[in-house]
């Protein structure tokens, strides 16, 4: 007979966690949401890393991504300075399967060092990875970006209290990385207690707005043994007032923020 494992995140009436947020991300919400559609389902604003030497920051630029290089690089013999914008007015424009497709245009040195707009493409195949597509030399080219994490923060709007139906996990930041608690003791789905105060979620920064960690798992009564973590990932809303929780073999539970 196979042991079955059940979720911290999963109350025996439905309910799950939450409590009171902190604030203060600094954040203009306004302008991710401008860029980032509701549509794509990959976060393309935040920092990446381009090759080996070329690390870019996304930001919003009249509602549309724009990725500066955070230091000099070269490209072949041309040198392609700190803060010159690389890839410009780049916008959601469909989904092609699993990949999320942008199109702007990237500028980089051509022909005697002068930068070139080009006309470019984003393929965004999650979080942490995506691919610029685009023609030089009458032949299309690829370039591979890797998403650089963000350091945890004080000001990180995950932190605070998140709940669903009455019940609550408040989320601190711990180190290097950020933690959920039970706010209130419950009874999970399988017959186990979760104690107020114990770590059901280890989370770090993926990228703005995106997290990705482990949720505890408890084996039935009577031992209630911790089970294997489950791996999970979380997403905040555009407007940060939800708080969406995926963990493998389980669906997406939704939690809204507790306090103003």
């Amino acid at each position: 007979m196979r042991v079955a494992r059940t979720f911290a995140a999963i109350a025996l009436s439905g309910v799950i966690f939450a409590a009171v947020a902190s604030t203060g991300s600094g954040d203009d919400r306004s302008s991710i949401r401008a860029a980032q559609s509701e549509d794509a389902r990959h976060q393309v604003l935040g920092d990446w890393r381009l090759g080996q030497d070329a690390r870019l920051r996304f930001s919003v630029r009249r509602g549309a991504a724009e990725g500066r290089a955070l230091r000099s690089f070269r490209v072949g013999r041309c040198r392609v300075r700190r803060g010159s914008a690389v890839f410009r007015g780049f916008r959601f424009r469909e989904r092609d399967g699993a990949l999320d497709i942008w199109r702007g245009m990237v500028v980089l040195p051509a022909g005697g060092c002068r930068r070139r707009a080009t006309r470019s493409r984003l393929e965004a195949a999650s979080d942490a990875r995506m691919t610029e597509v685009s023609r030089r030399g009458g032949r299309e080219r690829e370039r591979g970006l890797r998403r650089i994490r963000p350091r945890p923060r004080d000001g990180d709007p995950v932190l605070g209290e998140w709940e669903r139906n009455g019940l609550g996990v408040v989320v601190r930041r711990a180190g290097r990385r950020y933690v959920g608690r039970a706010r209130d003791s419950f009874l999970i789905a399988n017959g186990c207690t979760i104690a107020a105060g114990e770590v059901i979620w280890r989370l770090r920064p993926l990228a703005p707005d995106r997290y990705d960690g482990t949720t505890r798992t408890f084996l039935p009564p009577p031992g209630c043994a911790e089970g294997d973590p489950a791996r999970s990932r979380w997403h905040l809303s555009a407007d940060g007032s939800k708080l969406a929780r995926r963990s493998a073999g389980a669906e997406e539970v939704s939690y809204t923020r507790a306090g103003p």
